[in-house]
C-alpha cells in the first residue's frame, strides 16, 4: 500500500456531499471510532461539505469539497479529484453511492492501490433486479447492506466479483468479524 514511512494508511472516503443525513453520520462514526494509530483519513465531496464536519472528533482528518456543480458530468470534478490522489495518495478509496462510483475508474488510473465501493439507503433496490423493499420502505437488510459472518453481500453479485463481507474485513482490517468489533472498542 502506498503510506508514507511510520504513518498509518490513508483512506479517502468519496461521497456526494458532507450534510446531514444516515450515510455521514455513518462515516462519521466510522471516523471517529476507528483507531488512529491504524488508519488516517481524508473525506472529499463531491459536492459540499456543510457544518456537520464539526462532528468529526478527528481534527487530523481533511475534508475537501470538489464542488461540483450539477448531477450531469463535470469534468472539472475529475481533474480536482486527480489533483487530490496526486496530493493525497491515499492507500485506499472507499467510494460510496452511484454518484461517487465513476471515480474508481479514476483511482485506478491514478495507481489508489485498494479501491472499495459500497450503496448505502433505499437507492440499493435500484442495483439489484427484483428486490423487494420491506415494510418501512427501506432496503430488505438481510440481502442488502452491512453484512459480516461471511455472508455475500448484493452488491457483488451487481459488479460480477465474489467476496464475502468476511474476506474483506480481514483483509482490510486483520481481523475475523466473528471475533467482534474490527474497531478494537
Amino acid at each position: 500500500m502506498i503510506s508514507e514511512p511510520g504513518k498509518p494508511p490513508l483512506v479517502l472516503h468519496l461521497i456526494y456531499n458532507l450534510a446531514l443525513g444516515g450515510l455521514e453520520t455513518g462515516l462519521v462514526n466510522l471516523i471517529n471510532r476507528m483507531p488512529a494509530e491504524r488508519y488516517r483519513h481524508a473525506i472529499a465531496c463531491l459536492t459540499i461539505a456543510d457544518d456537520f464536519s464539526r462532528r468529526l472528533e478527528r481534527t487530523d482528518v481533511p475534508v475537501i469539497a470538489l464542488e461540483r456543480r450539477n448531477r450531469k458530468v463535470d469534468l472539472r470534478v475529475y481533474q480536482r479529484l486527480r489533483r487530490v490522489f496526486a496530493e493525497l495518495r491515499p492507500a485506499i478509496l472507499h467510494t460510496r453511492n452511484l454518484p461517487a462510483l465513476d471515480a474508481q475508474l479514476f483511482a485506478a488510473m491514478a495507481h489508489v492501490p485498494v479501491r472499495i465501493h459500497g450503496e448505502h439507503g433505499r437507492d440499493v433496490q435500484r442495483l439489484v433486479p427484483g428486490q423487494r423493499r420491506d415494510q418501512r420502505g427501506g432496503q430488505d437488510a438481510r440481502r442488502v447492506g452491512p453484512v459480516g459472518g461471511g455472508q455475500r453481500q448484493a452488491a457483488p453479485a451487481v459488479c460480477g466479483c465474489s467476496v464475502s463481507a468476511a474476506a474483506l474485513q480481514r483483509q482490510v482490517f486483520g481481523n475475523d468479524p466473528a471475533a467482534g468489533n474490527p474497531w478494537g472498542a
